[in-house]
């Protein structure tokens, strides 16, 4: 079936072929073969540029197949086009779960899918433990993206030891000057917590000073020198001089400021 599609699609026979397959989809019983037809029929109306029909034979395909990923893939992505939101986080979340335990198909990306459904689940309050659950798995199989997504998701819930966790290991596994820049902010978190500066310092400390910010080091100075800890405030000073310095060499405007040094 699909080979005769394309063979007619490359001949400019697409009109023909809809027509062909809208008939032999109404002379079908349901099963196997109706279902194959239907899909393709979606296929064909898609690139013949026919949104609606293709809409129609989609949610055709659905009734016979409600698992199908094809059908579930191509409805989503016409809802994606139109903004309709609330039926493409449905979509998605059924896609995710037909796709549950077993490879997906050439040409869908598994991860992409599953970070646009937890994006659209951490939007609604009652959906954000799903949207979790979601990134856990992706953590699970490795993607750095969904990590990030996750220690988010997490600080905006509050639950912040397990975010800095996550944060603190896109510094140590990568090396992340991104990942280190967002300590400073979420030392900030830590300070309007009841633990404030301890748990503040403690979360800085977690990280080498070499891969610190300007700014980050400055706090870290800081509470480190409240807290008792000469010792470390002195290194985080001398690390700042270090960069004022590289950064003069280098002709870059330095942050006026910064005290003791």
């Amino acid at each position: 079936m699909a080979v005769l599609a394309e063979g007619l699609q490359a001949l400019g026979q697409g009109t023909k072929l809809a027509e062909c397959l809208v008939l032999r989809e109404q002379a079908l019983e349901d099963g196997p073969a109706r279902v194959a037809v239907t899909r393709a029929l979606a296929e064909v109306l898609l690139q013949l540029g026919k949104v609606d029909e293709a809409e129609a034979a989609c949610r055709r395909l659905l009734e016979q197949a409600p698992e199908d990923v094809r059908g579930l893939e191509r409805l989503a992505a016409l809802c994606r086009q139109q903004s309709r939101s609330d039926e493409l986080a449905l979509l998605l979340e059924r896609l995710w779960t037909a796709l549950a335990g077993q490879p997906a198909p050439e040409g869908l990306n598994l991860e992409a899918l599953g970070l646009e459904l937890a994006g659209l689940l951490s939007q609604k309050d009652d959906s954000r433990a799903q949207a979790e659950t979601i990134l856990r798995r992706l953590v699970e199989q490795g993607s750095r993206v969904a990590r990030e997504a996750l220690s988010a998701l997490l600080t905006k819930k509050g639950a912040l030891d397990e975010a800095d966790a996550l944060l603190l290991a896109r510094v140590d596994d990568e090396t992340d000057q991104a990942a280190a820049a967002l300590l400073f902010e979420r030392a900030r978190l830590h300070l309007a917590q009841s633990e404030g500066e301890g748990s503040a310092l403690t979360l800085l400390q977690s990280v080498g000073s070499a891969v610190l910010p300007a700014d980050a080091l400055d706090l870290r100075a800081d509470l480190a020198e409240k807290a008792g800890d000469t010792i470390d405030a002195i290194a985080c000073w001398q690390r700042l001089r270090a960069l004022r310095k590289d950064d003069r060499a280098a002709g870059t405007p330095w942050i006026a400021g910064w005290r003791r040094w």
